[in-house]
């Protein structure tokens, strides 16, 4: 399209509008090419077609996705609740109970409701993947990464739950290990853990993925290979431009 508007622009033409550049029947052609071959060289994607016959209606191409396997990373949760109070009496409000994760397991849907509300529009397919670095080998290999809370051992724990085209090296892991850390911390989780959540059982609760003491750390846990539905596999699968 740059070359196109280039040449044009030699002939006098100075002022173009883009819709009706892709009105262009052989631009749409050449653009429709040059998604194709840049899905080609994606790890993640099984099979590409270009099938292109400038029908309205019709598919122009379509996109096979790896099949995934799941993967979850579990931390540790710091939950806590607004100290209840006697109005009558003297009380500091900045008092706060914190409750055990083992007592928590009640508040499983009611925290999740708050991390679905809590997240971005940007995030619908890939969670929190589509901050990852775009050069990294990793964002290709993990399709998507959600954090959500559910109960695992009798205790209420974080996870980040992840879909994979094919396994992390160990140095991998470690560097993606690293990464969720620095959002339950500094990232996504420091900006949760400031959010008020209602709940039935301990009233108004903050939920924080990350503390400071040397018990906090990351279990890797994968399941066997998930059968993807159609639609779940990021709309790639007949997607039609």
């Amino acid at each position: 399209m740059a070359d196109r508007i280039a040449e044009l622009a030699h002939t006098g033409q100075q002022k173009f509008n883009f819709d009706d550049m892709l009105g262009d029947g052989n631009m749409k052609a050449m653009m429709i090419q040059a998604v194709a071959e840049m899905l080609d060289r994606r790890e993640d994607l099984v099979e590409v077609r270009d099938h292109y016959l400038g029908m309205a209606g019709q598919s122009d191409f379509t996109v096979t996705a790896k099949p995934t396997q799941e993967m979850k990373l579990y931390c540790p949760l710091v939950i806590q609740a607004e100290s209840q109070y006697d109005e009558n009496e003297d009380c500091d409000y900045d008092d706060y109970e914190v409750i055990p994760s083992s007592c928590a397991c009640g508040c499983e849907d009611e925290i999740n409701a708050a991390i679905e509300k809590y997240s971005e529009s940007n995030e619908k397919h890939r969670g929190l993947m589509v901050y990852y670095d775009a050069d990294s080998p990793i964002n290709e290999k993990v399709v998507s990464a959600f954090p959500s809370v559910e109960v695992r051992n009798g205790e209420l724990a974080g996870v980040l739950t992840c879909r994979l085209t094919e396994p992390l090296t160990d140095s991998e892991m470690t560097e993606f290990k690293r990464n969720w850390e620095g959002q339950c911390s500094d990232g996504w989780g420091e900006g949760f853990e400031q959010r008020e959540i209602k709940t039935d059982a301990f009233g108004t609760i903050y939920v924080s993925f990350w503390n400071s003491s040397d018990s906090w750390q990351i279990e890797a846990e994968m399941t066997d290979a998930a059968d993807i539905e159609e639609e779940e596999s990021l709309d790639m699968d007949g997607i039609s431009m």
